[in-house]
């Protein structure tokens, strides 16, 4: 049997992969998806992740301009207000809102709903071709293709592509020429769904306590997702509590300003390290989301900043003028700077806010308090977060490609 060809190879059906796909749904571009993971593992997978995640309101407009925003709103909650606050101390910052003019300055929405929705909506795409489940075993680069090898159940064969875009969060990096950068950053992340006996009213916290940050999200109803950034043995310490002990200590370290938290769901954690190609393309080569990056969760922006970089991708896909090979360099250079500006700002403010130095403490209050009275640096702030100092591209405005 000849090898198909296509014009773009995306490896993995994740979020980000799953995204860019759908995104090209209307584009003259014959593509193929390859998942790892049976539909059924994958859908599996998909119902058993509890996660919060919160997406910026350039994510929110991405998922505007390639249709789903309506199916997800239901699923999701509103971010009006963000209080950050270190505790024991006098310094907090607060971000409304209506300082900025939006109407959210985010959405937090459950993993598994997120997950369904992006994944069933390029059921039927008539430009896409899904094998699944398939492995990536061979990549070979020729000077007006990739040849790419997968292994089925039925065997291994070829295919051939234009261009290939690695998604699947860096499981077939080994078959790359592209170097990567890794720092472990010694913590773990504890998350797990809380309920509150008071509304929210859409107000999310970030608080930086004697164990680490700690993140409490709005979720719907009187219900906060907890995201706490802990030491390892500081983890295995509360992952032992029972639910009641948990939530006292839940409880000591925040403070009472979202009021009382009466009951925990299951805990879970994952360990924090940090990944970090200094050139995620090459070639016929790109490898974009948690390929590229993976990012401590500290500032919330590791989806939102692969949905940034597939909103870029897609939109230079449009661009006919283009080859290939000057498409990947033209993506890397849009892309590359704005990924190691957001690397080194969270990676300062890991450090910033984990340093136990004499003196520390009283720098870091300062400067809360500097971001809570200086507008400017303030509304910058809110800009970054949002994802909106980074939206240029037409679907992270909210418009169709075609549009």
């Amino acid at each position: 049997m000849d090898a198909k060809h296509y014009d773009i190879v995306i490896v993995g059906a994740g979020l980000v992969g799953s995204s860019l796909v759908r995104a090209l749904a209307q584009q003259d571009l014959r593509i193929a998806l390859i998942e790892a993971h049976s539909s059924q593992t994958q859908s599996q997978s998909a119902r058993a992740d509890d996660r919060a995640l919160a997406l910026s309101v350039s994510s929110q407009r991405y998922f505007q301009a390639i249709g789903l925003w309506s199916e997800l709103i239901p699923h999701a909650s509103p971010i009006h207000h963000v209080h950050i606050s270190n505790r024991g101390r006098f310094g907090f910052a607060r971000l409304p809102k209506e300082e900025l003019g939006h109407p959210a300055l985010g959405y937090v929405i459950g993993a598994t709903p997120l997950s369904q929705i992006v994944q069933h909506s390029f059921s039927g795409q008539s430009n896409l071709d899904v094998y699944q489940p398939a492995t990536l075993t061979k990549v070979q680069t020729h000077a007006k293709q990739v040849q790419l090898q997968l292994q089925t159940d039925s065997g291994a064969f070829n295919i051939h592509s234009r261009l290939l875009v690695m998604a699947d969060g860096g499981h077939s990096r080994d078959l790359l020429p592209l170097a990567v950068e890794t720092h472990d950053f010694g913590q773990a992340a504890l998350i797990c769904n809380v309920d509150v006996n008071q509304e929210h009213h859409g107000k999310a916290y970030e608080r930086f306590t004697d164990n680490g940050p700690l993140a409490l999200l709005p979720l719907k109803g009187r219900r906060y997702a907890v995201v706490w950034t802990l030491d390892s043995q500081t983890l295995s310490d509360y992952l032992a509590l029972d639910d009641s002990a948990f939530l006292q200590a839940l409880q000591q370290q925040f403070g009472w300003r979202a009021g009382q938290f009466t009951r925990a769901a299951p805990r879970s954690s994952w360990l924090l390290r940090q990944e970090y190609m200094p050139s995620p393309g090459t070639g016929r080569i790109l490898c974009v989301g948690n390929a590229a990056h993976k990012m401590h969760p500290v500032a919330g922006q590791g989806l939102n900043l692969g949905l940034r970089d597939i909103a870029v991708l897609a939109e230079l896909l449009t661009d006919t003028n283009l080859t290939m090979p000057s498409l990947v360099q033209q993506y890397l250079r849009q892309r590359l700077p704005v990924q190691q500006r957001l690397l080194k700002r969270t990676t300062l403010l890991v450090n910033s806010f984990s340093n136990t130095q004499a003196g520390m403490g009283l720098l870091r209050n300062l400067g809360l308090l500097a971001l809570d009275h200086t507008p400017p640096l303030k509304t910058w702030t809110m800009r970054y977060l949002t994802g909106l100092e980074d939206s240029h591209s037409r679907l992270l405005r909210g418009l169709a490609l075609n549009a």
